[in-house]
């Protein structure tokens, strides 16, 4: 395995612990995260849902399937949500893009085909 895929896996795996962090923090929900959620636009009863989602999104992220990619895909969404709710409340949404911007690195990086694919360049790796 090249040094790159396993840059990538590692950047991949510490996004995924930090988005399962995430969501588990959306089913615990503390009186003082609650009084929160509407300045946000959320109800307290929606982060439930919201948390599922990240959940599902992340495991499917992270488990190296075909499925990867729509995770990929799932959890860019995602986060162009969180920016959106940033963004109405007036916040700058500077986590949300980082994060969303390392997804993609870190999956390019572990999944040298995609970015070939996606950009046409032959993809020149070989294992050591």
């Amino acid at each position: 395995m090249h040094k790159r895929n396993v840059a990538g896996w590692i950047l991949c795996g510490l996004l995924a612990l930090m988005l399962t962090g995430s969501a588990v923090a959306k089913f615990m929900i503390t009186s003082e995260s609650a009084a929160k959620m509407p300045d946000i636009g959320w109800q307290p009863k929606q982060m439930f849902a919201l948390g599922i989602i990240e959940l599902a999104s992340t495991l499917l992220f992270i488990i190296p399937t075909r499925l990867s990619f729509l995770g990929l895909v799932l959890l860019t969404g995602y986060m162009g949500g969180a920016i959106a709710a940033h963004v109405r409340i007036g916040e700058a949404p500077i986590p949300q893009v980082i994060i969303a911007v390392l997804l993609w690195i870190g999956y390019c990086m572990s999944h040298p085909d995609v970015f070939s694919a996606a950009f046409g360049i032959a993809s020149k790796q070989r294992d050591i």
